[in-house]
């Protein structure tokens, strides 16, 4: 006598389609992908120079601060003098972000003596580079009467000339000595009293 044989056929349906799905060719969109087309795996260039607003000279010592997709090693990245200008090349104040993928990027500029500035870049795509310069507007003049936002500080204070304090408080002269906060740029003199200020970005500081 036959053996009868009961089975199910509807599970076939979502293996079959399942496997179907796993065939179904899907265009590689992704940067990070070692697929994607030659054209999206282009990488994206972003280099500039820090000015000062007033003066347009390149600042030293500025922080720039990239902000996107991409985390390159040299983010945040300080700016600096370039000693070698005899190469007619000057990249004092000068940043550059390199191999960087496509996507939308941001710049935060912050230099003790400047307000910080931010730039959005918007969306940059594969292979595209931009040369971007970002002018910083100067903090008030020291001894300024003048309302800070809050990330901005203001840093007073009396240097005295050893040479002077044996000498009546009224002939003393504590004028011209340079108060400097370290690695910035930003620097002041004294007046005749030793009195001096300044404004920075909020930070942690050393006065030389």
């Amino acid at each position: 006598m036959p053996r009868r044989i009961d089975f199910r056929i509807e599970s076939l349906f979502p293996i079959l389609f399942i496997a179907l799905f796993g065939c179904t060719e899907i265009a590689a969109t992704n940067p990070y992908d070692p697929a994607a087309p030659k054209q999206l795996q282009e990488k994206v260039t972003i280099e500039g120079q820090i000015t000062d607003a007033d003066t347009r000279m390149p600042i030293v010592g500025a922080i720039v601060a990239l902000t996107g997709p991409s985390n390159p090693s040299n983010n945040p990245y300080t700016t600096i003098s370039d000693d070698n200008v005899d190469d007619g090349d000057d990249q004092t104040g000068a940043f550059r972000f390199e191999g960087l993928v496509p996507g939308r990027y941001r710049l935060e500029v912050i230099h003790a003596g400047h307000y910080k500035e931010i730039v959005e870049l918007g969306r940059l795509e594969a292979g595209e580079g931009i040369i971007q310069t970002v002018s910083m507007v100067p903090l008030p003049e020291p001894g300024s009467d003048v309302e800070l936002p809050p990330e901005i500080a203001r840093i007073s204070g009396t240097v005295f000339k050893e040479g002077q304090l044996a000498n009546d408080e009224l002939i003393q002269d504590h004028s011209g000595i340079t108060v400097e906060v370290g690695d910035t740029g930003v620097r002041t003199v004294t007046n005749r009293s030793g009195d001096f200020d300044l404004f920075v970005n909020a930070g942690t500081y050393t006065l030389l």
